[in-house]
């Protein structure tokens, strides 16, 4: 599906799901940006494959070249201490020379949406951003331990309805 409204009409979204061709290479992409494991993400793709409640759930926004612009994702937790609050948006990232033209916007509506279709009521993100998210909607909780450290994050929610 082509973004529709968009100053970008050539990209295309896609999800791991439906373009399977696409999870190495996202891998690739998330691990450069994120520095966590290729091995992770693909594990959580395969996941999403056998998912019955819309969690885990990847998705990506390919140029007409095939060149991977942003992309982000659907978790239970992302890897902070609070088990108990899920599903967690994660992984968000928009190449710099397309930022500034509403992408990440889209990516968090096209994943909210998602989870409303499946009944959710909230979604959880972890963040060290200030002032990116509360534009879309979310709520700065508190800061939360990082697992495997002893670092802490910036917790948010966004309720929906």
């Amino acid at each position: 599906m082509n973004m529709n409204n968009s100053v970008f009409p050539d990209l295309k979204l896609v999800n791991v799901v439906e373009y399977t061709e696409i999870k190495s290479k996202l891998s690739l992409f998330f691990e450069n940006k994120w520095n966590i494991p290729k091995e992770c993400y693909i594990e959580s793709f395969n996941d999403a494959f056998i998912s019955k409640n819309g969690v885990p759930y990847w998705i990506a926004l390919m140029d007409i070249k095939g060149n991977i612009v942003a992309g982000a994702g659907i978790i239970e937790n992302d890897f902070h201490e609070r088990k108990d609050l899920t599903p967690n948006i994660c992984a968000l990232y928009v190449e710099e020379n397309y930022r500034h033209n509403r992408i990440a916007k889209f990516l968090l509506e096209t994943l909210e949406n998602r989870l409303k279709d499946y009944g959710y009521k909230y979604v959880y993100l972890l963040t060290d951003l200030v002032g990116f998210y509360e534009r879309y909607g979310y709520e700065y909780l508190f800061d939360v331990r990082n697992d495997g450290d002893d670092s802490y994050s910036r917790y948010y929610r966004k309720k929906f309805g």
